[in-house]
């Protein structure tokens, strides 16, 4: 990794390796692994905002090819690409498991036309889900296509057949995965979304993610029915379990409303490198949907220090939104 202190003029918003960070300098006592529900988390609800407001052919279309750009820059950083086909498949099948991906078969190979037919169990982005009629993996898709590229040098189309059934209607999020999958996935769409909407745009969408996020953790993961105090007690300590980072409360003024929070070990930030810029457009989002949640009143958050601008802590300011 790069020095984490060393500033750039590169935007977290273009994608490259050194976006993932230095994880293990950042993260200190909340350590390199997460619970997956947190990614699934993300993932999720980036997927609907996108589809609420582009289309779901479009909002594929995103994943596809943010995955791309993550399996590119895996292969790249994770694999050895100077080996045979077998030696490599064999590597790539080692690491995904490693990494927590998924468990990876090559149920067939076509030396002749390069057609190969791959199956993944306990996949991250799926396994647990409620069974639908739909498909979910084009972030997967893009994600094997630009490993097969980066190895092969030709280009992949590479399209799911089949998927993960669940019959008994249950989600069940289990295990730990590493933070660098997480943010591998947070930052190449944010790179693709940026590319394709304008960086004003494409934070606008995390924001709303995260908003959707909070409120689904706040109504699933917090008691709403006990005091303030008490109810930023269990919101301390829910985050720190689920590993989204370290909750202080520097000021709160009950007349109006007004909050100001710290969040040390960030999952979206600490350890980055140093541009600074506020990136956790998303904790914006995750913040003013649990304070929502919790208090009824829409609340506008802001990001005012983070570890990206040069801060080992993230502070937010929340204020009521005018009526």
């Amino acid at each position: 990794m790069s020095n984490i202190f060393l500033k750039r003029s590169q935007s977290h918003n273009t994608f490259s390796w050194d976006s993932i960070g230095d994880i293990k300098e950042g993260r200190g006592d909340l350590g390199e692994y997460m619970p997956v529900l947190v990614y699934q988390l993300m993932q999720y609800t980036i997927l609907d905002v996108l589809t609420d407001a582009l289309g779901e052919y479009e909002a594929n279309e995103i994943f596809r090819k943010a995955g791309y750009l993550a399996g590119t820059a895996f292969a790249e950083n994770m694999l050895d690409l100077e080996v045979d086909f077998s030696t490599f498949m064999a590597g790539l099948q080692k690491t995904l498991q490693e990494n927590e991906l998924g468990i990876l078969c090559v149920d067939d190979e076509n030396s002749n036309t390069d057609n190969i037919i791959l199956t993944v169990g306990q996949l991250l982005d799926c396994s647990g889900k409620r069974i639908t009629d739909e498909s979910v993996h084009s972030y997967d898709e893009g994600f094997i296509a630009g490993i097969l590229k980066t190895y092969t040098g030709k280009t992949y189309t590479v399209q799911e057949i089949d998927r993960w059934v669940n019959d008994d209607g249950l989600c069940r999020f289990k295990g730990t995965m590493p933070v660098l999958i997480y943010r591998l996935m947070q930052y190449t769409l944010l790179d693709v979304l940026t590319n394709a909407l304008g960086e004003e745009e494409a934070n606008d969408y995390f924001r709303k993610a995260g908003f959707l996020a909070g409120k689904g953790f706040a109504e699933n993961m917090l008691n709403l029915e006990v005091d303030f105090n008490n109810f930023i007690a269990s919101l301390q300590k829910a985050l720190q379990e689920y590993k989204i980072g370290i909750l202080r409360m520097e000021d709160f003024d009950a007349d109006t409303g007004s909050i100001v929070l710290t969040v040390g070990q960030d999952l979206d930030c600490s350890g980055l490198p140093i541009t600074n810029e506020t990136v956790c457009t998303y904790d914006e989002g995750f913040i003013a949907g649990i304070l929502k949640e919790y208090t009824g009143k829409d609340y506008t958050v802001q990001e005012t220090d983070c570890w990206a601008n040069g801060d080992r802590q993230c502070r937010f300011r929340g204020t009521v939104a005018a009526m």
